[in-house]
C-alpha cells in the first residue's frame, strides 16, 4: 500500500517542566534518490543537549549545537531527525524548551532551515566524514551488518557495501542539500508538540513561515 502523507498539528498536553516541539517534512524514504542528500544533512545540521559533552562525535560542531545550543539559555536541547521508510521518509528538527520559549523555539528552527542555501567548504566535509566514519564503524559490528542486510533486502530488494554507501556520500554536493530542502517545503509540514504547549506557535502561522523559507532557499539555487 503506497503510502499518503498528510502533514498537520498534533497537540498532547501534558503536566511536564518543559514543552517538545517537532517540525518534520516527508521525503522519498529509502529508494529515494534523495535518500543520500537528506542523510548528509541530517549529520550536517546535528544537534545536541545542554549536557552534551565535547569530543570527536559529540555533536560539538554541528549546526544546531553551534547556531542554538551555544546561544539559548532556555532550550534544553535540538536534534535533526530522519527516518527512512520503503516508500516515504520523515526528516525534520526536534527541540526541548522552557515553556515560555515555545513561539521563539520554532522560529529558531525555521530559521536554521532558511541557512540551508549555503554552506562552509569545513562544515560540509565535516559532515560527510563523519557520517562515512559512522557506516564504518556500524559495519563493525556482525549484529549490526545482518541488521543492515536485513534492512536493505526488506526495503529494496538489493544490499549495497560500505565501500558503495561511502561513494554515494562523496557524490553529495552542496547544492544538493538545497534543493532537497525545497522539495521537502513543497509539502504540508508536521507539527508536532508535547508537554505544556499553550505557547507553541499555530500551525497556520508555521506553515507561512515554511513557504517563505521555500521561496527563499529557490531563489538561491
Amino acid at each position: 500500500i503506497q503510502p499518503v502523507y498528510q502533514g498537520g498539528d498534533m497537540r498532547i498536553p501534558a503536566d511536564l517542566a518543559n514543552v517538545h516541539i517537532s517540525l518534520g517534512f516527508e521525503y522519498g524514504g529509502w529508494n529515494s534518490e534523495d535518500l543520500v542528500s537528506v542523510t548528509v544533512l541530517n549529520t550536517l545540521l546535528g544537534g545536541g543537549g545542554a549536557f552534551s559533552t565535547g569530543g570527536p562525535g559529540k555533536g560539538m560542531h554541528t549546526r544546531l549545537f553551534t547556531n542554538v545550543m551555544n546561544r539559548y539559555s532556555r532550550i534544553e536541547s535540538t536534534m535533526a531527525f530522519s527516518h527512512a521508510h520503503e516508500n516515504s521518509g520523515l526528516f525534520g528538527v526536534s527541540v526541548e524548551c522552557m515553556p515560555e520559549a515555545a513561539r521563539d523555539a520554532a522560529g529558531i528552527i525555521l530559521a536554521e532551515l532558511a541557512k540551508l542555501g549555503s554552506f562552509t567548504d569545513e562544515e560540509f566535509q565535516r559532515a560527510k566524514n563523519s557520517l562515512k566514519q559512522s557506516i564504518t564503524m556500524n559495519l563493525e559490528s556482525k549484529a549490526v551488518v545482518v541488521e543492515d542486510t536485513g534492512r536493505q533486502l526488506l526495503m529494496s530488494s538489493r544490499v549495497a557495501t560500505g565501500k558503495q554507501f561511502r561513494a554515494m556520500v562523496d557524490a553529495v554536493e552542496p547544492k544538493d542539500l538545497t534543493q532537497v530542502v525545497v522539495k521537502m517545503l513543497e509539502k504540508p509540514a508536521t507539527l508536532v508538540s508535547y508537554g505544556p504547549v499553550q505557547k507553541v506557535p499555530d500551525y497556520a502561522a508555521v506553515a507561512q513561515a515554511c513557504n517563505q523559507v521555500k521561496e527563499q532557499l529557490a531563489r538561491q539555487l
